[in-house]
């Protein structure tokens, strides 16, 4: 079920779904991931949500006193590897050495904080290229 959060009608019900979307956006621009899940919980109700940086998938309303959904999620999540939980592993921290050869070629500074980018080249599947590069900032 997608979520269309201009579909809210009460103005309550309103500034919530802000509050998820701003949530949601601060947690995507601030770590390297790919997707993160979020559980909303009512009352007696839940959804999971899921956001990638194309929007949000998000469940019916779960019974959280009837239902063990919760629980098969938190526990199929518990025992999956950090790629499903949403981390980007095509970005990782440069070696030492890839860091001083980086600041060395381009004169940065040593406190600009730096990443390594794993990129596959379409044209060559089993080629990798790899690129440090300065962390985003604004």
């Amino acid at each position: 079920m997608f979520w269309n959060p201009f579909m809210v009608t009460s103005s309550k019900a309103q500034v919530v779904a802000g509050q998820i979307i701003a949530y949601a956006t601060l947690v995507l621009s601030a770590q390297y991931c790919t997707h993160i899940f979020l559980v909303l919980i009512f009352k007696e109700y839940l959804r999971l949500i899921c956001w990638d940086h194309g929007g949000a998938v998000v469940t019916a309303l779960i019974s959280h006193t009837k239902d063990p959904h919760l629980l098969d999620f938190l526990i199929r999540f518990n025992n999956t590897g950090t790629q499903a939980h949403g981390w980007d592993i095509t970005i990782t921290t440069p070696s030492p050495a890839e860091e001083t050869a980086a600041q060395t070629v381009h004169e940065l500074c040593g406190n600009i904080p730096l990443v390594k980018l794993s990129i596959s080249d379409p044209s060559q599947p089993d080629e990798t290229n790899h690129y440090i590069t300065g962390v985003p900032f604004s």
